[in-house]
């Protein structure tokens, strides 16, 4: 489009109205100006717009590749990340994201990469585009060199008291991979270095038999001589020995030939619930003595589970008894029996005190009575509101929902059962299902 005078003039001719005028100046003129700005190279112009600057705040080696993060702006409709390497010395576009945060999986190990970001904005008239940015908050140049990815699927399993195999998925580029074995997620111990990219097994027969046992599998690779070992910050497996989940009236009618079919070892049932209104202060679970009786008839170990509501000492008496009385008629059971206390309610700082006492009461019963006794609840209730200390020494069932049995993040101590799923599918249950992994063997 073309703004000249002739066409002004021409304009002015044919009206009689001045403000229409006027008005047809100004349209014509701001569409000139845009196309101007919208092809122009630099997109100066939309710079001045971006205050403060974008900044880098990271780049570093991630899991999956290079992680970046960089500072947001206002109002932006998103970024384009772009890259220079030593094979290419100019701004190459790799991608572009809506977030502020990037992982690039395309990388060489020992290559050095750096990085720019660019912001860009929707607009009734066109894109349009920022400069880039590529310096670090510290206004340093954003290059990192590529270490290997992480290796997939690290799983640890007991063959036997003192034996646990660990496997693992390999790409295939790695010059070998170090193991490293921790009793605490604390102090890490290299056990073995493995100089052979295509073995992706290891069996450690040099544990203790204390306990949870974690392991990590680092990759390297050897290029011209130079070692690079890949990020420490990789998903830890922990030693497990079983596989199993936790069912009550809520998951309905239950196959459990099905639920055998489909690898379960163990099933925590739940045998009842606090109501400190009833005369026994409980009341049993409806599909209990269904699910303990054909869980057992086919093969499955059993534990129970008892979902309390006490809100004081005698309260938690009464539900301890009220399941010590009730496991008379079922017989024996192959794991604890545990307390389940999650309330949100009892989620307070004031009850951090009474939390322990009515926890410790339940399980000195259940112990006294010659079970096992074992601490269910999610990991903010067991680190914040109850003193963690005092009942480690009867341990703990933890929920924590990483979605993934090989990502292990729990802090406590003496843990024995991990729930790391509520989303669990299992042939023979119709509804989701909790799914957790035992350290007990």
């Amino acid at each position: 489009m073309e703004c000249t005078l002739r066409n002004i003039i021409y304009k002015i001719n044919k009206s009689v109205n001045v403000k229409k005028v006027f008005k047809s100046i100004i349209t014509t003129c701001a569409i000139c100006s845009f196309v101007i700005f919208n092809h122009s190279d630099n997109a100066s112009a939309y710079s001045k717009l971006l205050k403060p600057s974008i900044k880098i705040t990271y780049a570093k080696n991630d899991t999956d590749g290079i992680k970046i993060k960089w500072t947001s702006i206002k109002k932006c409709s998103g970024y384009i990340i772009y890259r220079k390497s030593n094979e290419n010395d100019y701004w190459e576009e790799i991608d572009s994201t809506t977030s502020r945060i990037y992982i690039d999986e395309d990388i060489d190990t020992g290559e050095n990469y750096e990085y720019a970001i660019q912001a860009y904005k929707y607009t009734n008239k066109g894109v349009m585009y920022s400069k880039l940015f590529n310096r670090f908050r510290d206004d340093s140049t954003c290059n990192i060199t590529a270490l290997p990815k992480s290796v997939d699927s690290v799983i640890a399993k007991y063959v036997s008291d003192y034996k646990v195999k660990l496997k693992w998925k390999s790409s295939g580029e790695e010059s070998g991979f170090k193991i490293f074995r921790s009793y605490d997620g604390k102090e890490w111990n290299l056990i073995k270095d493995i100089e052979n990219n295509e073995v992706s097994k290891y069996y450690d027969t040099t544990i203790d038999n204390s306990g949870l046992i974690m392991y990590k599998v680092i990759p390297y690779e050897i290029i011209d001589g130079v070692i690079y070992e890949g990020t420490n910050n990789v998903k830890v497996a922990c030693a497990c020995s079983d596989s199993g989940i936790d069912v009550s009236y809520h998951n309905g009618v239950i196959d459990w030939k099905k639920v055998k079919n489909a690898g379960i070892d163990f099933a925590f049932i739940r045998i009842g619930y606090g109501d400190y209104r009833k005369k026994k202060g409980a009341v049993l679970d409806n599909k209990f003595a269904r699910n303990i009786r054909l869980a057992r008839k086919n093969g499955i170990k059993i534990g129970v589970y008892f979902y309390g509501n006490a809100t004081n000492i005698s309260q938690a008496r009464k539900e301890a008894n009220f399941v010590v009385n009730k496991l008379k008629n079922y017989g024996g059971i192959d794991f604890p029996v545990a307390y389940d206390y999650e309330n949100s309610y009892r989620k307070h700082f004031r009850y951090k005190k009474s939390n322990t006492k009515i926890i410790d009461e339940f399980c000195k019963i259940i112990k006294k009575s010659g079970y096992e006794p074992l601490i269910y609840s999610d990991n903010n209730m067991l680190t914040d509101y109850v003193q963690t200390k005092k009942l480690e020494k009867y341990g703990f069932w933890v929920a924590y929902w990483t979605y993934d049995s090989n990502d292990y993040p729990v802090e406590l101590n003496n843990v024995k059962i991990w729930q790391y799923s509520d989303r669990g599918r299992i042939k023979g249950i119709k509804t989701y299902t909790d799914k957790n992994v035992t350290f007990i063997k």
